[in-house]
């Protein structure tokens, strides 16, 4: 019984604002989406995805944070041009502040930086 539970993995159920931002590194990712290129309004967007524009607003602001999106009053949000070492500074930051407040190993990092590429390129 104890190797059949083991075998079952945990449900992990999504935040919708999670779905919106991968959706949008697809595009990214894809070339649908450029630098420069504007998002259409929250409404739009909130209408497309079925879901609330608090949703929306909260995957817009996690994606300016990360450095990808650019929202300015009354001119719309727009994809930022980041290069190559842009993302792997962005990256590497992100992975060592992860590691510090989770006291990762080197080799655990690694791997975390692995999985991290893999899906914002991937996804």
């Amino acid at each position: 019984m104890d190797s059949i539970l083991n075998s079952l993995q945990e449900v992990v159920v999504e935040k919708p604002a999670d779905v919106i931002i991968r959706q949008i590194k697809s595009l990214i990712a894809e070339g649908q989406l450029k630098a420069g290129d504007r998002l259409p309004s929250e409404r739009k967007l909130s209408e497309r995805f079925g879901v609330g524009r608090t949703y929306v607003r909260d995957a817009i602001k996690q994606l300016e944070f990360y450095g990808v999106l650019r929202t300015l009053p009354q001119s719309g949000t727009a994809v930022v041009g980041l290069d190559l070492a842009d993302l792997q500074r962005l990256i590497g930051d992100l992975l060592s502040t992860y590691r510090d407040l989770h006291k990762l190993s080197p080799e655990e990092e690694s791997k975390l930086q692995d999985l991290y590429k893999k899906e914002m390129f991937l996804h």
